[in-house]
């Protein structure tokens, strides 16, 4: 009973976490369950610019950022997070340090928060 309760917990606030970071058609919180499920599983994917698997340093998820960024305009913490095989608290405290250091911009807040390049 206790094992059913933890994973229902994790469950919940992923749900929550990523409920936040949704730009409003659910592929945050889809993305955000899936990881989770590969956690609980043991299943690893393969992340589009790193692998889920590597241990990635704050500077080592800018740089992941930054790319995302330029391949794509934009980013939201729940795709940091997919792409540099973090937890969402991790993606959202590096963008909040590049939006710190002039480099990001945050726009919108809460749940429909993503992050440019500041220019």
């Amino acid at each position: 009973m206790l094992k059913r309760d933890r994973l229902l917990s994790e469950l919940l606030a992923v749900v929550a976490e990523t409920l936040e970071e949704d730009s409003g058609n659910g592929h945050e919180l889809i993305d955000g369950v899936r990881a989770w499920l590969r956690t609980v599983t043991g299943q690893e994917e393969e992340a589009a610019f790193w692998p889920a698997s590597a241990k990635l340093s704050p500077g080592e998820r800018a740089q992941v950022a930054l790319e995302i960024i330029k391949a794509e305009g934009r980013i939201t913490t729940g795709r940091l997070a997919k792409a540099a095989g973090v937890h969402p608290e991790s993606a959202r405290t590096t963008l909040a340090a590049l939006v710190r250091s002039g480099t990001l911009k945050a726009i919108g807040t809460k749940r429909r928060r993503y992050y440019r390049l500041n220019v």
